[in-house]
Formats: structure tokens, sequence, C-alpha cells
């Protein structure tokens, strides 16, 4: 959290971002869910409070596509603050067409839709990860 919130945009500027979502894979998303939503911290005896509680509004994510089953890690994990650089891009909206039954062979309409849109990063700030061979 301390690298994501000193962390500086491309002219020097130090943002001061907030942090928003944990992306962890699959592997992680239980101890995940536990640093986030455990009012105490897990696994200790101690019963110390657990600073890192959703109470901040940290939203934990997951992709089945950030896993080792799909070419990625089982120890990664990505912080992103509320504004980050990663952006949706629609290239065509959402269109659908109903296809008359007079067209098909077996006397049945035919709902279909299609759309299109990428995903670029136009700036990595806001963004912090670690592949998870280090604490930090």
């Amino acid at each position: 959290m301390v690298n994501l919130i000193e962390q500086k945009d491309q002219s020097g500027v130090i943002r001061g971002s907030a942090p928003a979502v944990l992306l962890v894979p699959p592997a992680l998303w239980k101890h995940a869910r536990e640093i986030t939503d455990s009012a105490l911290i897990a696994d200790s005896g101690n019963n110390n409070i657990n600073v890192y509680r959703s109470a901040l509004g940290i939203t934990v994510w997951t992709s089945h596509w950030l896993g080792a089953a799909a070419g990625g890690s089982d120890t990664a994990w990505f912080l992103l603050a509320r504004r980050h650089g990663f952006t949706r891009l629609i290239r065509q909206g959402l269109e659908t067409a109903l296809v008359d039954w007079r067209y098909s062979n077996n006397l049945t309409y035919r709902y279909q839709a299609n759309f299109r849109e990428a995903y670029f990063c136009a700036d990595y700030a806001g963004s912090y990860g670690s592949d998870g061979s280090t604490q930090s």
C-alpha cells in the first residue's frame, strides 16, 4: 500500500493513490478475503486488529486468467487504485438483430448480438503488483 500511495506518475508527481482493488489469482482468493474482511489478523494468536479490513474499501477481485493453469502465476497479485490507467475501449457498442423464422431451415427465430472492445494501459501509475516472491 505504501508503494502505491507514494507512486509517481510519468511527470514525477506523487499521486497519493488510495488502494481500491486487490486483484489475485484463484489460488490466493481465500487468503485475500481473509486479509480484507477479517476483524482480526488470521492465523495469529495475538488477536491483533486487522488494519487491512474492508473498512478501507478494498475489494477483492479474481480472474482465472491470472492463475498458473492459464499460464500465469498462483503467487502474483496486483493492487489497483481508484483512478488507475487501465482503460476499456469500446470499439463497437452492443448491436442486436432478430432473424425472421422465414430465413431459417427449422422455422425458428434467431436472436443474435455482437460487440467489440479492447483493453489498454495509458499509464501504469495507479497500479502496483508483485510476482509473490517478496513481501512487498
